[in-house]
């Protein structure tokens, strides 16, 4: 189940990274910050992380899985915001235009955490 999501969401990270590239380098151009596939990587990193941690954690009980995927996502919030109040407290550049590309990769990979949870849980019912 774990490497099946690794890959689809490795692949999935490779094609928005390819349509971002040709976007930064044609139409976007003078919107582009290194910043921007740090931030990606952020993203990838802390979903993949926290999909593993819940992964192993609805293995154990079912009857808590509601309560421990509140706390994780909580506490995943909680780290984007690190991110994004670090950036914007230390670097101070484009602040605008690095919340809005971050909150479009953050519906990226959440949308994507969604629904492969939501797989998950309709697997383990059957």
């Amino acid at each position: 189940m774990l490497k099946k999501f690794f890959r689809k969401i490795l692949f999935s990270s490779i094609v928005i990274l390819i349509i971002a590239t040709v976007l930064f380098m044609s139409v976007l151009k003078e919107y582009y910050m290194p910043i921007y596939f740090y931030s990606f990587i952020f993203c990838f990193v802390v979903t993949s992380l926290f999909h593993f941690v819940l992964v192993n954690v609805s293995n154990k009980k079912s009857a808590t899985f509601a309560n421990k995927y509140l706390l994780l996502t909580t506490i995943k919030l909680f780290v984007y915001l690190i991110f994004v109040a670090s950036y914007l407290v230390f670097v101070k550049i484009n602040v605008f235009w690095f919340v809005i590309s971050f909150v479009i990769i953050y519906a990226f990979f959440a949308v994507f955490e969604l629904f492969e949870v939501l797989s998950m849980l309709k697997k383990k019912m059957n």
